[in-house]
């Protein structure tokens, strides 16, 4: 599912490298349960890394340790790693509970899910779910699709971690789940996360382009579709993303994803020494109307307290112009991408079809009744 010729979306990948899982952990993230703090995980030159495993049992001091060297890895060397959870619940204390990695569940819901109980605990899982019986056979259909869309990205920032975690979160659909829901300080669905993997609206993302955030009101709008990844936020301001939707127009299925890595920072210089020290800013997602002045009433809220996923959804919103605005109380670099769909309003949309019925009447008259209708309108 993650690279096969026939059953795979990255099916021309070529250059591939597997592990054992417990090879990975003791010589690949360095870990040593005798010397917690030995050894500096090795550089990892991979652009995605699929996990189609977890460890449960360990001891809460062990899983830490190997989950901060997990987010390590990722965020020094721009990694998206896809995992999954269990068939089960609960959840797993590895690799589920890290912050820089995108888990996956199943569509039917049948997996291990809810808020993690460690290393920060209160995020729910998964981020993200995918159509198959296992969730060792879904977690490669993300890793797959993120391996064709870093293909698509390759050379511009959509490839770091952040941002394309980000496309891939922002790209999923709910409609298949009539439960889904999120709260202002509960991004994702407790069981379906952003909802279901949709490689085509991601792709839709990236191909809508980058959109750098301002820092000033009043920019120039971005389009219905696109992305952004900033290297830092001043904490004493804010990044603000502007969107115009035409008059007579409607954007569906709005979805806005904010995310942003844990920084581990390693403070012994040794790479025999691995020293880690958490680092975990606190972003805010605040979505305002801007059609009667410049961030007008606030609509909706993304504030969760301690996770790296911000999160706002509306399944139609009218024409008029909308503020985004990110703010953080630390400076480190973020990822925004966001999709909708313009379709005409319900007025708009009877009149267009009283047009084409009025020159449907032509056409037939004017061929004496032989009347030959296109119906491939796009």
């Amino acid at each position: 599912n993650f690279f096969g010729k026939t059953s795979s979306i990255a099916k021309d990948a070529s250059n591939i490298t597997i592990y054992q899982a417990d090879d990975w952990i003791v010589r690949v993230l360095g870990y040593d349960d005798l010397q917690p703090l030995a050894n500096d995980p090795l550089t990892q030159p991979f652009k995605v890394q699929n996990h189609s495993w977890v460890f449960t049992g360990s001891s809460v001091s062990e899983a830490v340790n190997i989950l901060r060297r997990v987010d390590y890895v990722v965020n020094q060397n721009e990694i998206t790693m896809v995992a999954g959870t269990t068939n089960e619940n609960p959840i797993p204390q590895g690799l589920v509970q890290g912050f820089n990695t995108i888990i996956v569940g199943r569509t039917d819901g049948g997996h291990g899910a809810g808020n993690t109980t460690l290393y920060r605990p209160g995020r729910s899982r998964p981020d993200i779910v995918a159509p198959d019986q296992y969730t060792s056979f879904s977690t490669p259909m993300v890793a797959s699709a993120a391996t064709m869309l870093h293909q698509k990205a390759m050379g511009t920032d959509a490839t770091r971690s952040e941002t394309m975690r980000a496309v891939l979160l922002a790209g999923a659909t709910k409609q298949e789940f009539p439960t889904w829901d999120r709260t202002t300080t509960r991004p994702l669905d407790e069981v379906f996360g952003a909802g279901e993997l949709n490689v085509y609206n991601s792709y839709k993302i990236l191909e809508g382009g980058k959109f750098a955030g301002s820092t000033s009101l009043g920019s120039s709008p971005v389009g219905e579709k696109g992305w952004d990844y900033q290297s830092g936020i001043n904490p004493l301001g804010a990044v603000y993303y502007d969107f115009d939707i035409a008059a007579g127009h409607t954007w569906t299925d709005f979805s806005m994803i904010l995310t942003w890595n844990m920084n581990i920072i390693d403070q012994d210089p040794s790479l025999l020494v691995f020293n880690p020290m958490e680092q975990l800013a606190n972003f805010s997602l605040d979505f305002f109307s801007s059609t009667g002045g410049i961030l007008g009433p606030l609509l909706d809220s993304s504030l969760a307290p301690s996770a790296n996923t911000e999160h706002i959804y509306f399944s139609n919103i009218n024409s008029g112009r909308y503020t985004l605005r990110v703010t953080s109380n630390l400076n480190t670099d973020f990822a925004v991408a966001w999709r909708a769909t313009a379709i005409p309003e319900p007025g708009q949309t009877a009149l267009f079809a009283g047009v084409l019925l009025l020159l449907s009447i032509v056409v037939c008259r004017s061929r004496k009744n032989r009347c030959l209708l296109n119906s491939a309108i796009s």
